[in-house]
């Protein structure tokens, strides 16, 4: 129902009312003894216009609400891009140092854990405060970054102080090759992340 219907037809009830009444008793018709069914119908009406002004208030606050949540998952998105980009880079050397050397390599590779580091994301961490504002593969994709983050906290407490030495073409030390498999699934997490911001921020 429109905005004015109910009025209108609240008006033309009353009006169809009052010409039968008229009608069927024109001499003794009084004005004054229809007052109180007048002032309903007045009364009715403004409740009626009142009403339909609250809504379309509400749905305007709701469209303007709306907007602004869009705005600032865009925000997000478009930070998120540039911190997961510098997030994956760091992974990739994690990776790469303690990826075990094979026989073509001509140097052992020394791993100190405490020099196993990646540099913090805010924009990572904002966007995971404001999971909601995401749908499900973007949310997904960051529950798999915070995983492997809390899996590198967990390897940089256990293995504080450790030094690992690798020589090509030997068997590579447990530790190291559980770390590279994570570090390895970290990255490629990441990468996925950092592609559905960008599929967001093109929506």
């Amino acid at each position: 129902m429109r905005r004015y219907d109910l009025l209108a037809i609240s008006l033309l009830i009353f009006a169809a009312i009052l010409v039968a009444a008229m009608a069927t008793d024109p001499k003794g018709f009084s004005v004054q003894a229809w007052q109180p069914l007048m002032a309903a119908f007045v009364a009715l009406g403004a409740a009626s216009l009142a009403y339909h002004a609250a809504m379309a208030k509400l749905g305007h606050d709701k469209y303007l609400a709306g907007e602004q949540q869009r705005r600032k998952a865009l925000a997000i998105c478009l930070r998120l891009r540039h911190g997961a980009g510098q997030l994956k880079a760091d992974i990739d050397v994690l990776t790469y140092k303690t990826r075990q050397p094979d026989s073509g390599d001509h140097q052992e590779r020394v791993v100190v854990a405490d020099s196993l580091s990646v540099r913090p994301q805010p924009a990572v961490q904002e966007a995971w405060e404001n999971v909601e504002l995401f749908p499900p593969e973007l949310a997904l994709a960051l529950n798999n970054i915070q995983i492997g983050l809390s899996n590198y906290e967990l390897f940089k407490t256990h293995y504080a102080g450790r030094t690992w030495t690798m020589k090509p073409g030997e068997r590579g030390n447990l530790e190291l090759l559980t770390a590279h498999h994570a570090f390895k699934r970290w990255g490629e997490n990441t990468a996925g992340m950092r592609r559905a911001s960008l599929e967001i921020h093109q929506d």
